[in-house]
């Protein structure tokens, strides 16, 4: 593992940038200070940029979510979505069971993203033939009313598919538990079934790979992360180099439990190692 002072460090090595986008790009309330200058310095020397996150939306929703948030979406070739790739088995699995209907836990507010797609949904679980999952709950906030609902879907053995992998995700300072946390309770606490979306697992770098190869984009690539659980693990399993940077979830749990010199003691508490290490995504 590498100490780098910003991206100009290492932009020579590198075809694609991939880059997560909470705790990377963006606080869950702004984007971080120096993160468009960074995305211009990385497209004017001909690199590409990526977005890879586990988001339960679609890529059109998240670009102009991140547009109207004042990132500089010029910069980016594409957003590779775990809500997308997610529908995308949704779409299959109700293909194959056209009679069964789709309930979906969810907290965003509004219609549910499958409102316009083939798929028939139902608001009560007992009649659903599945669940998928994209709910975030405040940390400290009452779960009861999730819970509830998965008693339920795992008393009538419904497959689960989890829009959102990650556990817990940072808004501002808030912690946040998503969709990942409750679909582990499913599984763990409530013996269900549940198919989990996005990073850390190789087949959403996959999806990114096949799209990047379609486009004829360079071979050298690098995920830049937040988290060891997802980005930093995603990119060892898809073999690549990565990099770590201390604005998110994993400098911030890893100082609290391991101390100043979280950094010194990663190998031992993980098995592995990012390629880089920075104190932020910037230039």
């Amino acid at each position: 593992m590498k100490a780098i002072g910003g991206v100009r460090d290492i932009c020579d090595n590198y075809d694609v940038f991939i880059l997560d986008v909470w705790g990377v790009l963006y606080d869950g309330l702004s984007v971080f200070p120096a993160v468009n200058d960074c995305l211009k310095e990385i497209k004017t020397r001909s690199k590409h940029i990526v977005l890879l996150t586990n988001a339960s939306r679609s890529e059109s929703l998240i670009y102009k979510f991140l547009a109207d948030s004042g990132l500089d979406i010029s910069c980016v070739t594409f957003i590779q979505t775990s809500g997308d790739a997610a529908t995308a088995d949704i779409l299959i699995f109700f293909a194959d069971n056209p009679k069964k209907r789709l309930y979906h836990l969810y907290s965003d507010g509004g219609k549910s993203m499958f409102s316009d797609t083939a798929i028939q949904l139902t608001d009560d679980i007992m009649q659903a033939g599945a669940i998928a999952i994209s709910s975030n709950l405040k940390e400290g906030d009452s779960d009861t009313e999730i819970m509830r609902i998965l008693q339920k879907a795992a008393s009538r053995k419904l497959p689960m598919f989890c829009l959102n992998g990650d556990r817990i995700a940072l808004r501002g300072r808030t912690k946040m538990l998503c969709a990942g946390f409750f679909a582990d309770r499913y599984t763990n606490e409530l013996s269900g079934e549940a198919r989990f979306y996005g990073k850390p697992h190789k087949s959403i770098y996959n999806r990114v790979f096949e799209r990047l190869d379609a486009l004829g984009l360079g071979p050298r690539r690098i995920m830049v992360g937040d988290s060891m659980d997802t980005d930093i693990l995603g990119a060892k399993n898809a073999s690549i180099d990565s990099a770590l940077v201390k604005t998110g979830l994993s400098a911030r749990e890893l100082e609290k439990t391991l101390g100043a010199l979280w950094f010194d003691k990663m190998q031992t508490k993980y098995g592995f190692l990012p390629t880089y290490l920075a104190e932020k995504f910037g230039w």
